[in-house]
């Protein structure tokens, strides 16, 4: 809805501010425009600490095609389910944030997300537990 806009989030340890990227953080239209979109999308949202502008990088509009390319990649690879945990469009970095199980799919994902041409600053990859399921059945 907001031209510039990278990600909504909140850190943990101030949940009265909401943050959120803007592409340029000055520009008080585009702040004013996130603000009504938020309101709009979420009413009642935005805490009574307001809303805390960062300077982002990358908009959620390429991050997402970047997602969609390194998902379609990754499903080609092999990897998912087979050394890959998750994939993300992390608005909390304006990033993209791919888990892997070890440092072999680390590397396996890096040469993906070069191979489709994803500039490798925008794609976290770290290591991880791979999930496991859990039913209130069967308790651990």
């Amino acid at each position: 809805m907001v031209p510039g806009f990278g990600g909504l989030f909140f850190y943990p340890d101030q949940p009265d501010v909401l943050n959120v990227y803007l592409l340029d953080p000055e520009d008080a239209e585009q702040k004013a425009a996130v603000e009504d979109a938020i309101n709009e999308v979420f009413p009642g949202a935005i805490p009574s600490g307001g809303i805390e502008v960062i300077e982002g990088k990358y908009s959620v509009v390429q991050l997402k095609a970047w997602y969609d390319d390194l998902r379609y990649a990754l499903a080609r690879s092999g990897l998912v389910g087979n050394g890959m945990i998750l994939t993300d469009l992390h608005e909390g970095i304006n990033g993209l944030e791919v888990v892997v199980e070890d440092e072999r799919a680390r590397a396996k994902v890096a040469s993906i997300v070069e191979d489709a041409g994803i500039p490798p600053e925008v794609v976290r990859v770290t290591i991880g537990e791979p999930i496991r399921e859990f039913s209130l059945r069967t308790r651990p």
